[in-house]
């Protein structure tokens, strides 16, 4: 745990170097004459700064496949899909619920009102 500490640690301290770096390309840019070879080299920094933060987070991802077993592994993986899908509205890798591909309910296409309401697509305003 004391790796996966120094790893947060880490991660947040580059975080906050990259909003200074930020703030220093957005005050650059919006003067009246930007500091072109200034700039450049803040982005480089930048770029810099996120490939350590990437290589930090395989780190911490391997921390953690070494240090929980694979049934435990299995069982997040399935829980992991679980709220996934659940976070798509049911949604499976096709894009759209079963119900909605069967022309169950819910598969007519519908459209917002002004006043908030539901209306079916097609239909006019009259109705």
């Amino acid at each position: 745990k004391g790796e996966l500490h120094d790893i947060k640690i880490e991660t947040i301290e580059l975080k906050s170097k990259m909003e200074k770096i930020g703030l220093e390309q957005a005050k650059e840019m919006t003067s009246k004459e930007p500091n072109k070879k200034r700039v450049f080299k803040l982005a480089k920094e930048a770029g810099s700064i996120r490939t350590e933060i990437g290589i930090l987070k395989l780190k911490r991802m391997f921390l953690f496949r070494e240090n929980v077993d694979p049934e435990k592994m299995q069982a997040m993986r399935g829980q992991l899909h679980e709220r996934m899908r659940a976070g798509r509205g049911g949604q499976d890798r096709e894009g759209g619920s079963e119900q909605r591909r069967s022309g169950g309910q819910g598969s007519e296409k519908r459209r917002r009102r002004p006043d908030g309401g539901d209306k079916d697509r097609g239909a006019t305003d009259e109705e």
